[in-house]
């Protein structure tokens, strides 16, 4: 919450907790910033769960169908996230280090189209830090990871 007024920041504190809210100071100039992480998180994993349902029609299963079958996974890495953090939450080839997955995954996501497939790359590759927190990841994969990443986008 942001407020100059001392007597409408407290009312504030107390309207956010009410509603069962954690209230935070915020700078104006971290206004931006806050929001697109909320964006982020909401939105764009909405569009991203669409991305990842669309591929299905490679092989034949229509979006609705695709979303639905995904949407367990993506509310147990929601829970998973809630129960374990970060990084504990994230699974999968880049905290194995596994090289030749990612490869496949990136011709995959590409032969969708070249956006998903940048999108794909350079989420990866933004998130990577992430799974290397894991402690798995040898130097040597995530140096080949890093380069492929960066050479599909």
């Amino acid at each position: 919450m942001e407020s100059a007024d001392p007597g409408l920041a407290g009312w504030l504190r107390q309207f956010a907790r009410d509603l069962g809210g954690v209230p935070f100071d915020i700078k104006p100039e971290h206004r931006a910033a806050y929001h697109a992480s909320a964006v982020m998180a909401c939105g764009l994993i909405a569009e991203l769960a669409g991305l990842a349902a669309g591929m299905w029609g490679q092989f034949g299963v229509p979006r609705e169908r695709a979303l639905a079958s995904l949407a367990p996974l993506i509310e147990a890495t929601a829970a998973s996230l809630k129960e374990k953090g970060l990084p504990g939450a994230v699974t999968g080839p880049y905290v194995r280090g596994d090289v030749s997955t990612i490869a496949m995954h990136l011709k995959a996501t590409a032969e969708q189209s070249p956006d998903v497939g940048r999108a794909y790359a350079a989420l990866a590759l933004a998130g990577l830090p992430i799974a290397v927190e894991q402690g798995r990841l040898t130097l040597a994969a995530r140096r080949d990871i890093e380069e492929m990443l960066r050479q599909a986008l």
